[in-house]
């Protein structure tokens, strides 16, 4: 506690890996098989400082990470980020709460994305891989960024009644993504820092007591937009069954494959007696995008078309049965 107003926390974190990796490809020549034979030594290491701040009504929390990652490639620099954030809170009324998010995070690529198959490179001329070896790592993938940001109240409505109202942005930057490189004597596919995304919404959640019931209801309204549903996306779509070194991403924003426009949760308890309890829990959501056919010769806008509604409604009850001293518990789940 430094001061009346303010405590300071802060630590720190490292770890160094020690990776190895042996993949044998048998190539097109059977005579002169590769292998992906490797061994690096990643450092990642943070530290971070936050001040959790209160003064006359007002809480904030104010903190900045340093974030250090080294791949253990000869001749590839660390990555350095520094990431700050800060969040505020304070009462409206004496039952409501305002807060305030704003935050930048770091998340390096998967060290699968960093290291398959780069020391092999270049690719001697006899090797056919686009469908077989697939994506060359790249060493020199900076960390995914995430700006976010958050705005929400929470409070009791009336006795036995409270709600929550967020809204949420979040832009995404230096997604990896792949794309087609020409080299001699043989061209290849390269993870790159290509694609960006973001992510906004709306989310409401009712909290409810009633006598025997508790429950909990909660609605989303977001939209997921990017470059890129996933890194291998291009690969997959323009490389990997038929190679076409003409395409060129439009760069474009897109509904991402995992966009769901509408989220609906149910959960509720029933306190019954003798022992007796029931859940029910309820899911209803949109369902995903996906890009329809169109007429030969035409190409139809991607993720333009949505899949049917989603939905699932799941009951449990447990009953305590005491035997003397012995207590079981009977289960009963309908699972739709």
């Amino acid at each position: 506690q430094a001061h009346k107003n303010h405590e300071l926390k802060g630590g720190m974190e490292y770890s160094r890996l020690d990776l190895k990796n042996f993949h044998y490809f048998v190539s097109n020549d059977t005579m002169r098989p590769i292998a992906d034979d490797y061994q690096y030594e990643p450092i990642e290491g943070a530290v971070f400082l936050q001040d959790n701040i209160e003064f006359e009504g007002l809480y904030a929390k104010a903190g900045l990470r340093y974030e250090y990652f080294s791949t253990g490639t000869p001749g590839i620099p660390a990555q350095q980020v520094i990431s700050p954030r800060v969040g505020v809170s304070f009462q409206v009324t004496e039952k409501f709460l305002f807060r305030a998010n704003i935050g930048k995070y770091a998340q390096m690529p998967l060290y699968d994305q960093l290291y398959r198959w780069y020391q092999r490179l270049p690719f001697p001329d006899y090797i056919y891989y686009f469908n077989t070896i697939g994506v060359i790592g790249n060493p020199r993938l900076r960390p995914e960024k995430t700006i976010s940001y958050e705005i929400g109240m929470q409070g009791e409505i009336r006795q036995g009644l409270s709600g929550t109202v967020n809204a949420f942005y979040k832009d995404i930057s230096d997604l990896v993504g792949s794309r087609f490189i020409p080299a001699t004597p043989r061209s290849h596919i390269l993870y790159f820092n290509v694609e960006q995304a973001n992510v906004k919404g709306v989310e409401t959640i009712v909290d409810f007591t009633k006598g025997i019931f508790t429950g909990k209801i909660s609605y989303t309204l977001s939209w997921a937009m990017g470059t890129s549903s996933y890194a291998n996306e291009v690969y997959e779509r323009y490389y990997k069954e038929q190679l076409d070194t003409t395409y060129v991403p439009p760069g474009k924003d897109y509904l991402l494959d995992f966009d769901q426009r509408h989220r609906i949760f149910i959960q509720g308890a029933f306190s019954l007696p003798y022992k007796t309890q029931v859940y029910v829990f309820s899911f209803l959501g949109r369902g995903f995008p996906y890009t329809p056919p169109g007429p030969e010769g035409k190409v139809e806008e991607k993720n333009s078309a949505y899949l049917p509604f989603r939905h699932q409604i799941d009951f449990v009850a447990t009953k305590g049965i005491s035997i003397g001293k012995l207590v079981l518990n009977l289960n009963i789940e309908l699972i739709n």
